[in-house]
């Protein structure tokens, strides 16, 4: 007598659910973690960065003033928003 291995992914016999994947091992099945932020599942909005999260993503606010202070012009600073940010005249006379 032979023993087969079922392939429960192929025949949909898992229960992973949504942001996993199925993966077949002798005997069983293991359900694995999607990477929605490299698959390109995840629509975050400008301003923002994709996280992955177990089973799902989070959109997280981007600083654009930690990686791009130039967008603000000489005299100004760059304050994070949310989503975006907004360049804020410096106040010379404050020390």
């Amino acid at each position: 007598m032979e023993c087969v291995d079922v392939d429960e992914c192929k025949d949909k016999l898992d229960e992973c659910g949504d942001g996993y994947r199925c993966q077949n091992i002798l005997g069983g099945y293991v359900c694995l973690d999607v990477d929605e932020c490299l698959s390109g599942n995840s629509k975050c909005s400008d301003g923002f960065t994709c996280v992955n999260t177990e089973g799902s993503f989070e959109c997280v606010d981007f600083d654009e003033c930690q990686f791009e202070p130039y967008k603000c012009q000489a005299g100004t600073t760059c304050h994070n928003t949310v989503g975006s940010f907004v360049c804020k005249d410096i106040d010379e006379c404050v020390d």
